[in-house]
């Protein structure tokens, strides 16, 4: 029997009250509308951004355009890649071998920014139901250092979720590192980054298609990634659903001596208990509905000898 959830929870609703925009508003010496006129601003330009002909430049330096991606973005994605993890046997298998044998579940995601993934994998275990302990402990990867504070506070959130939804079997630590995986540094620095990058999956989102062009350096850290993780890990890659992105991940995973998995395609929509109107005021304040549907590619990679 499935745990019932409350209504829009992939997403902690302490990231979205009023009390955070209003000292955002304050900060930048301005009033709470328009603080939330520049927010319904960003999910548009954002949106145009996302569907151009280069390589998006969306602001996250910006806390209210943050606040717009967490808004509009975020709790639909973290369902696409659940569903996937649902789908996915390959990954199930791969996470149960993992749980019954070291208890400690390591994943690594990739452009994550908030957490989208965190909460994705959080929501995945916490429907399983387990009854043996597990320690997911999670790295998230992004070049926007000023995600951390979300982070942080989301994994905070999501492990009382889980506590007091009747799974204290699972347990979340980890942390944030601040990389631009498609950086001449972090190649040239890769050795020198702690923790070592030997997790059990490893997950990027979107992350080529906002590189969007000139691969070179991501392409060669992906090949440093797959180099030090261990034989048969396991690597997710979502994308939107155009051919150019799919062919991406497939030369990728072939220099990486990457196994793919079929190529998969997820189009659905939010949950029947996760509903926008759940956002009550801030609904009204934005002017504009949060994504719900989403049409993404998606591969699972394992590497072999």
């Amino acid at each position: 029997m499935e745990t019932q959830r409350d209504p829009h929870l992939i997403l902690p609703q302490s990231c979205l009250n009023d009390g955070v925009h209003l000292k955002i508003a304050a900060n930048q010496h301005i009033s709470s509308k328009e603080a939330y006129s520049r927010i319904l601003e960003h999910l548009k330009q954002n949106a145009d951004l996302w569907r151009g002909p280069s390589a998006p430049n969306v602001p996250y330096g910006d806390p209210l355009c943050r606040i717009a991606y967490l808004y509009g973005i975020v709790p639909a994605n973290a369902n696409l890649v659940e569903k996937i993890f649902e789908e996915s046997q390959e990954l199930a298998d791969h996470v149960d071998e993992i749980h019954q044998s070291i208890g400690v579940l390591d994943i690594c995601a990739f452009g994550g920014g908030p957490g989208t993934e965190l909460l994705a994998v959080a929501k995945w275990l916490e429907r399983r139901q387990l009854t043996d302990p597990l320690e997911l402990n999670f790295l998230l990867v992004d070049k926007i250092n000023e995600w951390v504070g979300t982070w942080r506070g989301l994994r905070r959130e999501t492990n009382k979720r889980l506590s007091q939804s009747g799974n204290p079997s699972v347990t979340i630590s980890g942390d944030f590192l601040q990389i631009d995986v498609n950086s001449e540094s972090a190649v040239v620095n890769f050795n020198n980054w702690d923790p070592s990058f030997s997790h059990h999956i490893y997950i990027f989102s979107y992350i080529i298609s906002e590189i969007f062009s000139d691969f070179e350096y991501f392409h060669e850290f992906v090949e440093l990634v797959a180099d030090r993780a261990p034989m048969g890990a396991k690597f997710l890659f979502v994308e939107r659903a155009e051919s150019r992105w799919a062919k991406k991940i497939e030369e990728i995973s072939s220099d990486c001596n990457l196994d793919l998995s079929v190529l998969g395609r997820a189009t659905s929509n939010m949950d029947s208990d996760e509903q926008s109107s759940t956002l009550g005021q801030m609904l009204t304040n934005v002017g504009r509905n949060p994504r719900t549907t989403w049409d993404a590619y998606w591969y699972v990679g394992t590497k072999v000898p």
